[in-house]
């Protein structure tokens, strides 16, 4: 074997490698956020049922989906979507996401006819949401989830640019480290 294909890992990687306990804790606490998710699913659903009229009829028909994934910015997530309805110039969806190192959040996600549809109560909302601490997505791609400054800002500096995207994210963030 040359030299220059020889992989060599440091002594802090050997230590990882030859201890399974840290990725079983990490397993272990994917399978609590699975299930703290799938508990906010079911308060989502009970929630829609009870306050049906209120939402277009095409985004609580399709089942709620909890999605996985390892690599969002090189650390693991889950996300929940529901209440959801995804095409291309047609978004509404309530995302849950958990990131790795980062925090909980709760994004609405609207673009299209529901941003028209439910712009003017938000924007009617928007005292009560600079209060409880809500952002909204400044960032020219609605598909970005990661809390920076080029990507979010809270309510009271954004001054309503929401309002002239194509799409509106809203977000409230819950920091991780008060789940401990």
């Amino acid at each position: 074997m040359s030299d220059q294909t020889k992989i060599q890992l440091s002594p802090f990687e050997m230590d990882l490698l030859s201890n399974s306990d840290w990725i079983l804790t990490k397993n272990l606490i994917v399978k609590k956020a699975q299930r703290l998710l799938g508990e906010v699913q079911e308060n989502i659903l009970r929630y829609t049922k009870e306050h049906s009229i209120n939402l277009p009829p095409e985004v609580t028909i399709i089942a709620p989906k909890i999605s996985k994934g390892e690599n969002y910015n090189g650390l693991p997530w889950l996300m929940l979507d529901y209440p959801r309805y995804f095409e291309k110039e047609k978004v509404f969806a309530i995302r849950t996401m958990f990131w790795w190192g980062n925090f909980f959040s709760t994004t609405l996600h609207l673009s299209g006819p529901y941003k028209e549809r439910y712009g003017s109560a938000i924007a009617h909302s928007y005292e009560a949401l600079c209060k409880n601490e809500f952002y909204t997505c400044i960032h020219h791609e609605q598909w970005h989830h990661h809390f920076e400054k080029e990507n979010y800002l809270d309510m009271l500096r954004c001054t309503f640019f929401a309002l002239f995207n194509k799409f509106w994210h809203m977000l409230t963030l819950f920091l991780t480290n008060k789940y401990a």
